[in-house]
């Protein structure tokens, strides 16, 4: 791993749970405002982000769509891509 040594395992995990939850509901706020893209989503989730780190966010962002479209809570238009269009599946 990398790293300091996590001393309290539980916390840190509930801590990271909690991170991941609070983003998805980012995402899934952003599909319900019309947001579409990944680009987009970015631009309205991480603000003053650090063009350095853009890419980590994006790949962030695409890995939860991922994972949305899996638990058919999102769709997409075609296919799964970083330059994909994204919505919030309605049924």
């Amino acid at each position: 791993g990398h790293g300091a040594p996590i001393d309290a395992p539980q916390r840190y995990i509930r801590a990271v749970i909690h991170h991941r939850r609070a983003r998805e509901r980012a995402i899934l706020n952003r599909l319900a405002a019309g947001e579409q893209t990944i680009s987009n989503i970015v631009d309205e989730i991480y603000v003053n982000l650090n063009s350095r780190l853009r890419y980590g966010a994006e790949m962030t962002v695409y890995a939860h769509l991922i994972d949305l479209v899996e638990r058919n809570k999102a769709t997409h238009d075609g296919f799964l891509a970083l330059d994909g269009f994204y919505r919030l599946h309605t049924e």
